[in-house]
């Protein structure tokens, strides 16, 4: 008899040790599919940078979340929806995709789609439907945004939370003055550079508000009002934080403004947790993890209290029953043990299936430094190289802004040119931060860049179109004459639009493994002297016939150690 009873339960448990089993299983091979994927979020969420520092806690909101819709969740059946198969047989061919053109945004919407798949297999369209927001919001996790679009809606937000924070320095007697990003003090200077921005703290709130507002309990339109003030509030709150580092660096020291530097951005978020738990105990939101916001509610609560300690009204369980009341049931667990059978089953088959995708064409190396000449005579002008601090390379903060492969910095002396030199610079790789807007740049330093023509430069490669555009420093009143364009994919583009267009395209599909280039020729003499025009177009069609077919791709590069290591994707 003793002998049928433990077998009875042996039969029960094992179901149980079923599902574990292919759960384990099912991580491990989510995580060997995937890894790639995860190890490009990491570098995104870690570099000194980012924009992404708050994914780290995306998963906490979104347990938060789970949390607040238990009761929800607990009184809807639990079900299986096996057309959440074709949708994790959807995101598979999208990771291989991805895989194919090494398009780590592409991976990223392929895990998200799994994770809806699997979660529709495992619980149902009901549970599934109640998980919606709690799934969709950890797409605020993944790098989505190309960094290209970051710089160009971040400058305006750059340059206004500078200025409040230069009005709020002046309102405190700090003497300070503005020159675009720049702020100058009597004993600190501080710039307010792109990851400082203001857009970077404007992603934080917004993540961190949208989680708030779906926590709060209370009327949709009061929900919708909290989330609605993130803008003016990261604006406000990153001019306040810029101007404490203002304060600490004119009052006590550079280094105690690095040091408040470093830890402004958690100060921020829990100010601005406060604020919006006060904002919405001012709209009367209704609670807040169950904590009461308004007087209404107060008075609920201390009559609830009340009934439990005159034993009318059996208290609430504590909260670990609570979280342990969301844990499946024995007969849950069985339920989704033939799911997972199935989802083990096409990852395994991914699995196999993943040797056969083709192998990406390996990325070519960018234009080796010794492939550009440092003499050349082209129509009778001589150009030749001057050495100088910055020769090939960039400012520090500028080459860990932009990751270059490859810099090219360079005066070349005009023999012809009466003292005049011309300033090469080319950066070069494959990642999504090489590019930028040189217009944005220079507002930055309160300069302005006006285009002025696109122009025909006859080469031995065919004519060669550049952007003319003058380089005007608002604080000397002097201009200088700048010609540039771009390289991507062999293809010669003179707008940043453009770039920003084909870079969206690339995120989507991959590029063909050639590096693009970033071309800027500067002359260092100020005026707009025909003749110094003229020798800017001379040396452009002079060095484009010793390096264009290596731009282009025509002609092989020299492999050489490359400046900044970074990751195509």
């Amino acid at each position: 008899m003793a002998s049928e009873m433990t077998t009875s339960v042996e039969a029960k448990q094992k179901p149980l040790w079923q599902f574990w089993g292919l759960f384990g299983l099912a991580m491990a091979l989510i995580v060997t599919l995937y890894w790639n994927t995860f190890a490009w979020w990491w570098t995104e969420w870690t570099w000194s940078g980012s924009f992404y520092a708050h994914s780290i806690f995306v998963p906490f909101f979104v347990i938060v979340m789970i949390y607040r819709n238990r009761e929800s969740l607990q009184k809807v059946r639990l079900t299986n929806t096996w057309a959440g198969s074709i949708l994790i047989v959807l995101a598979l061919l999208l990771l291989f995709f991805g895989e194919r053109g090494a398009v780590a945004v592409v991976k990223s919407i392929s895990f998200v789609m799994l994770m809806f798949g699997t979660v529709l297999m495992l619980v149902g369209r009901g549970r599934t439907r109640v998980l919606f927001f709690p799934l969709i919001f950890s797409v605020m996790m993944i790098p989505l945004i190309p960094d290209q679009l970051v710089n160009h809606v971040a400058f305006p937000i750059q340059i206004a939370s500078t200025t409040i924070a230069v009005k709020l320095l002046n309102l405190l007697l700090l003497s300070s003055q503005q020159q675009g990003t720049l702020v100058t003090m009597e004993h600190y200077r501080m710039a307010v550079e792109l990851p400082c921005s203001g857009f970077k703290t404007l992603l934080s709130l917004t993540t961190f508000t949208a989680a708030f507002a779906y926590v709060m309990e209370g009327d949709v339109w009061r929900r919708w009002l909290l989330f609605g003030i993130t803008l003016p509030m990261s604006l406000l709150f990153n001019a306040f934080r810029i101007t404490m580092i203002g304060i600490a660096g004119e009052l006590i020291s550079t280094a105690a403004a690095g040091k408040f530097h470093d830890y402004s951005g958690f100060i921020v978020l829990l100010i601005a947790f406060f604020f919006l738990y006060t904002f919405a105990r001012i709209i009367r939101c209704k609670r807040f993890l169950g904590m009461p916001m308004n007087e209404e509610e107060e008075k609920k609560e201390e009559a609830y209290w009340k009934a439990v300690k005159e034993g009318t009204v059996q208290p609430e369980a504590p909260l670990y029953k609570r979280l342990i009341a969301l844990i499946p049931s024995k007969q849950g667990f069985q339920h989704a043990t033939k799911p997972l059978l199935c989802i083990n089953g096409i990852l395994l088959l991914a699995i196999a299936l993943h040797g056969l995708v083709p192998a990406l064409p390996s990325a070519s190396a960018p234009i080796g430094k010794q492939q550009v000449p440092e003499k050349f005579t082209y129509d009778g002008s001589e150009f030749k190289v001057q050495r100088w601090e910055n020769y090939d390379r960039l400012a520090k903060d500028v080459e860990e802004e932009l990751q270059p492969l490859r810099i090219i910095n360079r005066l070349y002396v005009v023999k012809n040119g009466k003292g005049e030199r011309v300033q090469l610079l080319i950066t070069a790789g494959n990642g999504r931060k090489v590019f930028h807007d040189p217009h944005t740049c220079s507002l930055g330093v309160n300069a302005m860049l006006r285009d002025i023509q696109v122009l025909d430069i006859p080469t031995k490669y065919g004519t060669l179109k550049v952007l003319e555009s003058q380089y005007h420093e608002v604080k000397k009143d002097t201009s200088y004459k700048v010609m540039m364009f771009y390289v991507m994919e062999g293809n010669i583009m003179q707008r940043t639009e453009q770039v920003r267009n084909r870079l969206f395209w690339q995120m989507l599909v991959g590029d063909n493994g050639k590096p693009s280039y970033f071309v800027r020729i500067l002359n260092d003499l100020s005026g707009d002297d025909e003749h110094h025009r003229e020798n800017m177009k001379r040396f452009i069609a002079g060095m484009w016939n010793e390096i264009g077919g290596v731009l282009m791709g025509k002609e092989p590069t020299v492999p050489e150690p490359l400046d900044y290591k970074s990751e195509r994707n």
